[in-house]
């Protein structure tokens, strides 16, 4: 444990975070071949076409469900959002590359703790917030 509760947090759900994310792409690829699949003009018709229908429908909802929980504004819960308000404040990006290098030894590999954490601020900030609705 950290003296920052903000950084537990994140260590302690970083890897839940990165399997719904992880989720999230994989339903968007699914349903992203399924809809090849179905709009093929060479695509056969008949039973198949029913069920990969509703599997297109059911992984469009998971990745918009998927979605909706990565972008949670809830301070609460394990969200893009409640790691990027921690991580904006230098205090929190430095206690938690302290904790990392206590727990998993210097940072030597490219690229490092501190530039991975500037690329998700950067990328978190390119969020199109009206696309989400």
């Amino acid at each position: 444990m950290t003296t920052d509760p903000r950084v537990d947090f994140i260590l302690q759900n970083a890897s839940r975070l990165i399997t719904v994310a992880t989720r999230c792409a994989w339903s968007f690829g699914a349903a992203d071949g399924l809809n090849d699949v179905l709009t093929s003009p060479t695509a056969p018709t008949g039973e198949w076409r029913q069920p990969v229908s509703v599997l297109h429908r059911d992984s469009l909802l998971m990745a918009a469900l998927r979605v909706a929980i990565l972008l949670d504004a809830d301070t609460t819960v394990v969200s893009f959002q409640t790691v990027y308000r921690a991580l904006k404040e230098p205090a929190v990006q430095t206690a938690l590359l302290k904790e990392l290098e206590a727990r998993r030894g210097l940072d030597v590999f490219t690229p490092t703790r501190d530039e991975i954490t500037a690329e998700y601020l950067r990328t978190y900030r390119e969020i199109d917030w009206n696309a989400q609705g």
